[in-house]
C-alpha cells in the first residue's frame, strides 16, 4: 500500500465513493452467510434494516452531553437497568453504556483496578489472570492501566484450565477472567497472606483497629510467627509507635551492670512517661508481649518451644521483637512502681521507696540488706505504691517476675549478630542477670521456685497459694528484682 495517501482536492461524485466501497469489500468474510463466528452477529436482513435505520436517527446527536440530548439518556438508563435485572442486579447496582465490546472490557478492568485501590491500596502492583484464548482487550486494558497481564495456557479442550488458573493466581491478582462460570477461591494460605498484607499496610497508616480487623479476616495462625508478629505490632500500635522507637535510641544508654541496669530502664523517656498505674501504653505493650510469648499457645511458653515450632529464624524474630518491648515495659513499670526520678532512681520522686508492700519478715531482710532508700522503715502502705491489701498484690509482683524471667530466657536463646553495636550493651544483660540469680540462689529457695515461671497465670496461681501474702514470691521480688533496682 502506498504511503503517499492525501486529502482529494477536489470533491467526488458520491455514486463513484459508493462504488469503491462495495469493491473494497469482495474480499471481506461474508458475515451474512455465517461466515464469521464471531466479531458480528446476523440475525435477518429485516433486523439488519432495523438497526441500520435506528443508527441514522440518531447519527448526529452526542452523548458527549446528556443534558442536551435526553433522548439518549433515557435509552442508556432503559438499557443499563435491563441489563441489571437480567443478571439479578439490585437497586444499588449502576453501569453505562460503551461503544462496544473492547471498551466494555477497558471498562471492566478499570472499575476493578479503582474498586481495589479505594478497598485493598496495600495492592500496589496488581495482576489480572486469564486464560491465553480470552479477548485481547484484556491485555489492552492492562497495558492502559498499570496492571500485569498473566495469561494462562488452556485445557487440551481449550476451555480455560482451572488448576493452572488457581495455580497463577497470588495475592496481588486484580481480576480473574474465566470464560466461562467457574469458581476459582483463594486457598487458606493465600487468605493469610492477603490479611497480613493488608495489616500491613494499616500499620504503616497507623490505622491499627483497622489492621486488627484485616488480621481478623482470616482464623487465628498459629503457626504463622509472622502473623503473630503482626497481630503484637496492632498493640504496639495502640500503644502509639513513637514510644517503642525510643527504645532504639536509648539502647546506646543502658548500663547492663547489677547497680546501673533498672535505673538506665527507668530513665528511658518512653518510662518516664508513666504516671499512673496501668497506663493505655503500657497494658498494650503487655499485650504485644504476651502475644509473641504464647507463640499461638494458650499460655506462654519457653523461647526453646518457640524455636522447635517456628525455626530458628522465626523464633528468633519473635525473640527480638519480644525483647526490645520487655526492656520498654520493665523500664515502665520501674518507673511507676519504682517512684524514679529523671535519672531513673527509685525513690526520687519523693513519694514512696520500694516496688511493693513487704510484709514478710525474711523479704523484709533482704531489703533492707540494699544501698538503695527502700528498707524495712519506709516499706509500709503509706510508701509502697503497690500494697498487699489489694487484690492485684500477686499479679503486679507477677507482671515483673514474668518479664524479668522472659527477658533472660529470651537472651539465653537468642544469637546477636558481630555487629551490634546498635544495641549498646544489651547483649551483656543475659550474662549479668545470669550471675545475679547464681549469687544468691544458693541462699534462697524462692529464687530457684520462680526463676523459671514464664507464665503469668501459672506465677499468680504459684503465689496465691503460699500463706502471708505470697511470701516466696516476696522474698524472690525482694532479693532480685528489689535490690536490682537502686
Amino acid at each position: 500500500m502506498s504511503t503517499d495517501i492525501r486529502i482529494p482536492k477536489e470533491g467526488r461524485e458520491i455514486s463513484e465513493i459508493y462504488k469503491e466501497m462495495d469493491e473494497s469489500k469482495a474480499e471481506d468474510f461474508k458475515w451474512e452467510k455465517g461466515r464469521v463466528f464471531c466479531l458480528t452477529y446476523p440475525v435477518d436482513e429485516t433486523h439488519h434494516d432495523f438497526l441500520k435505520e435506528s443508527y441514522g436517527k440518531f447519527i448526529s446527536e452526542n452523548f458527549l452531553n446528556p443534558m442536551a440530548f435526553q433522548s439518549l439518556k433515557k435509552m442508556e438508563r432503559e438499557v443499563v437497568r435491563m441489563s441489571i435485572n437480567l443478571m439479578n442486579g439490585d437497586d444499588k447496582c449502576v453501569g453505562t453504556m460503551t461503544s462496544g465490546g473492547t471498551e466494555s472490557i477497558l471498562m471492566a478492568v478499570k472499575a476493578a483496578r479503582d474498586l481495589a485501590r479505594k478497598t485493598k491500596p496495600w495492592i500496589l502492583k496488581p495482576e489480572l489472570v486469564c486464560p491465553e484464548s480470552a479477548h485481547v482487550a484484556f491485555e489492552k486494558a492492562c497495558k492502559y492501566f498499570g496492571i500485569k497481564y498473566v495469561p494462562v495456557k488452556v485445557g487440551a479442550d481449550f476451555k480455560a484450565n482451572v488448576k493452572a488458573m488457581k495455580k497463577a493466581v497470588r495475592i496481588l491478582s486484580l481480576l480473574l477472567i474465566i470464560v466461562f462460570s467457574v469458581s476459582c477461591a483463594k486457598t487458606e494460605d493465600e487468605l493469610a497472606i492477603s490479611a497480613k498484607r493488608e495489616a500491613m499496610y494499616w500499620l504503616t497508616k497507623g490505622e491499627c483497629s483497622k489492621a486488627k480487623s484485616a488480621l481478623d479476616q482470616v482464623d487465628y495462625q498459629s503457626k504463622d510467627d509472622e502473623y503473630i508478629r503482626l497481630y503484637a505490632d496492632v498493640y504496639g500500635c495502640k500503644a502509639g509507635y513513637s514510644q517503642l522507637d525510643t527504645v532504639i535510641e536509648n539502647l546506646s544508654s543502658l548500663t547492663a551492670t547489677s547497680a546501673d541496669l533498672f535505673k538506665s530502664l527507668a530513665a528511658f523517656p518512653s518510662s518516664q512517661l508513666e504516671t499512673t498505674a496501668d497506663s493505655t501504653a503500657y497494658v498494650n505493650i503487655n499485650k504485644a508481649i504476651f502475644e509473641l510469648l504464647r507463640g499461638g499457645a494458650s499460655a506462654e511458653t519457653s523461647a526453646t518451644t518457640r524455636i522447635s515450632k517456628f525455626g530458628a529464624t522465626g523464633a528468633g524474630d519473635m525473640h527480638f521483637q519480644a525483647l526490645f518491648l520487655i526492656l520498654i515495659n520493665m523500664g515502665k513499670y520501674l518507673k511507676y512502681h519504682g517512684d524514679a526520678g529523671a535519672d531513673g532512681t527509685k525513690g526520687g520522686g519523693g513519694n514512696w521507696h520500694c516496688l511493693i508492700e513487704y510484709t514478710d519478715a525474711t523479704a523484709r531482710g533482704y531489703i533492707s540488706s540494699g544501698s538503695d532508700s527502700c528498707n524495712d522503715a519506709n516499706r509500709s502502705s503509706t510508701s509502697a505504691e503497690t500494697l498487699t491489701a489489694a487484690a492485684s498484690y500477686e499479679s503486679k509482683m507477677c507482671e515483673l517476675i514474668v518479664l524479668f524471667n522472659n527477658l533472660r530466657d529470651i537472651l539465653s536463646n537468642i544469637s546477636f549478630s558481630s555487629n551490634s553495636s546498635e544495641l549498646g550493651d544489651t547483649v551483656n544483660i543475659g550474662s549479668v542477670l545470669d550471675t545475679v540469680i547464681t549469687t544468691v540462689e544458693a541462699g534462697e529457695p524462692a529464687v530457684t521456685k520462680y526463676k523459671s515461671i514464664l507464665s503469668q497465670d501459672s506465677c499468680e496461681t504459684t503465689a496465691t497459694a503460699e500463706s502471708n501474702n505470697a511470701e516466696e514470691a516476696q522474698r524472690y521480688f525482694a532479693i532480685i528484682l528489689e535490690n536490682l533496682h537502686q
